[in-house]
């Protein structure tokens, strides 16, 4: 693994690097792609930028100590303040969406509008973000025959890449929900549930490979029972979106969302073949 980039006398955590590359990237993207008649300025979208990255940052940060509270037993205050239990993407994105509906509110310009054409972006940034969980090695699954399991730790236990798995899902939600904008997004808050329900439901599949906790039981998480709550929520929005509209304007959607799936497959299936390939290649060359 390489946790580190050293520049000079520094060395920089991998996954702070590809965070920051992930964000990077989802601005100039949300810049480059603004519709013409988007109803919000370059500005107010940098400006609700400026506000969702530490805010998601502070969330990720605030949700990893709640998970992991155990680790500050004993501790005292400074010490507790000083530890770091990781960063929990889930409270990134639950307090990040909460500080673009509070940008909403100090730039007045509309939120549903302005989540619609983030989302895909978000998920942008999740699959950088799970690109530096690889580098870095953390966020490993449980053991593993398949041909790319990988040893994360050197305890000589080949495990699943579920970092790996996570990005290829991120890449599938972004071009998936890109494709779902661009051709739907007359219909307010349509693509912003598609993308939060995929996000869940593929997640709650790579959670049961993690091998890390809180567990509930087997390798049920306690983040499990969130997921499905947020994948009920999004059918149910969804449904009331559809609920609207005729027949004929429900088919059509049906058939975009449709080939969605297409362009989910295509994002995913292709990310995600040159690091497993890198891995199985590296199992045989250096274990």
């Amino acid at each position: 693994m390489y946790p580190d980039f050293h520049i000079g006398q520094v060395d920089i955590p991998a996954w702070w690097v590809l965070l920051m590359c992930g964000y990077a990237a989802a601005l100039i993207g949300l810049i480059l792609t603004r519709p013409k008649d988007f109803s919000l300025s370059s500005g107010k979208i940098i400006f609700s930028v400026a506000v969702f990255i530490p805010s998601s940052m502070i969330g990720a940060e605030i949700l990893s100590a709640i998970i992991h509270y155990k680790s500050f037993a004993g501790l005292t205050f400074q010490e507790a303040v000083t530890t770091s239990t990781g960063a929990a993407s889930m409270g990134g994105l639950s307090l990040g969406i909460a500080s673009l509906w509070l940008s909403s509110k100090l730039g007045r310009f509309s939120f549903v509008d302005m989540l619609d054409f983030i989302i895909p972006y978000i998920a942008l940034v999740l699959a950088f973000n799970r690109i530096g969980c690889t580098l870095a090695g953390c966020c490993y699954g449980i053991e593993t025959s398949l041909p790319w399991g990988f040893q994360f730790l050197s305890d000589g236990v080949y495990r699943h890449p579920t970092q790996v798995y996570a990005m290829a899902s991120a890449f599938g939600i972004f071009g998936a929900s890109r494709f779902i904008y661009k051709n739907l997004r007359k219909y307010k808050t349509f693509t912003a549930f598609y993308a939060v329900f995929f996000y869940c439901l593929l997640r709650s599949f790579n959670e049961l490979l993690r091998a890390e906790g809180p567990y509930m039981a087997g390798q049920i998480k306690l983040l499990h029972p969130l997921l499905v709550f947020f994948m009920l929520f999004s059918l149910y929005r969804i449904y009331l979106v559809l609920k609207l509209l005729s027949a004929e304007a429900r088919a059509s959607i049906i058939s975009v969302a449709g080939q969605s799936l297409i362009k989910m497959l295509l994002w995913a299936g292709l990310s995600i073949l040159t690091p497993l390939a890198i891995i199985y290649i590296a199992n045989r060359i250096w274990f």
